[in-house]
């Protein structure tokens, strides 16, 4: 499945700390982020590229500082996603969110791992949002290549498992019963027979079986 695409508009002063948020989020939700100043390649139309890319986005990230408040740029994006209706997320970096942006509740920018944990909730929290981001979620999952990867990645799954979905529960269980990185990750197992138990009336009992066959072959 396609990824969910983030934009984050910042000031270029700030590309430090965006692209730490850019590699948490691709890497443990399995986000598409887009940063400008490491996703533009120095001969393409860089104006082009970025309103492409306003134009696809899925969430609008602004990460508010003292130094995006001075960029004329940063405005035109904001006013751009406004336009268009993407769900903003306003990151709070010391600067409360200003003019249309104003009305929207913004984060308080603490950590890498909080504020990304935060912007996955919100979007969660989005019904249009919630179907995709949840299947997201699953597929990271799918392609658990340790067992500290499977654990993790079950771990974000389960903290919205009241919003999955009686195919994306059974689809979870599935996966689970093929791929060794989680049937053999203590932590991810013990987890998904707490789920398994959670959920038995919602699962497929071949589904749960093969799980269970996959654990003591």
């Amino acid at each position: 499945m396609e990824s969910m695409k983030i934009f984050i508009s910042y000031a270029h002063e700030d590309r430090v700390q965006v692209s730490e948020i850019k590699r948490y989020l691709d890497d443990e939700f399995g986000f598409d982020v887009f940063l400008a100043h490491e996703d533009i390649a120095p001969t393409h139309e860089w104006v082009d590229e970025i309103l492409s890319e306003l134009n696809v986005c899925d969430v609008f990230i602004a990460f508010l500082t003292e130094n995006f408040n001075k960029s004329d740029w940063t405005d035109q994006e904001v006013g751009f996603a406004l336009a268009r209706g993407v769900k903003i997320i306003p990151l709070n970096a010391r600067v409360n969110p200003r003019g249309f942006i104003g009305r929207y509740q913004a984060l308080n920018f603490r950590t890498v791992i909080s504020a990304c944990n935060e912007i996955l909730k919100i979007i969660v929290e989005t019904p249009d949002l919630r179907e995709n981001i949840l299947n997201q979620l699953i597929a990271v999952f799918e392609n658990s290549y340790n067992f500290r990867r499977a654990e993790s990645v079950f771990d974000n799954l389960i903290e919205f498992e009241d919003k999955l979905s009686s195919q994306q529960k059974n689809k979870i269980v599935r996966l689970s019963g093929i791929n060794n990185q989680i049937y053999g990750s203590f932590g991810a197992k013990k987890g998904i027979l707490g789920f398994i138990k959670r959920h038995k009336g919602e699962l497929n009992n071949d589904l749960v079986e093969a799980f269970i066959r996959s654990m003591v072959e």
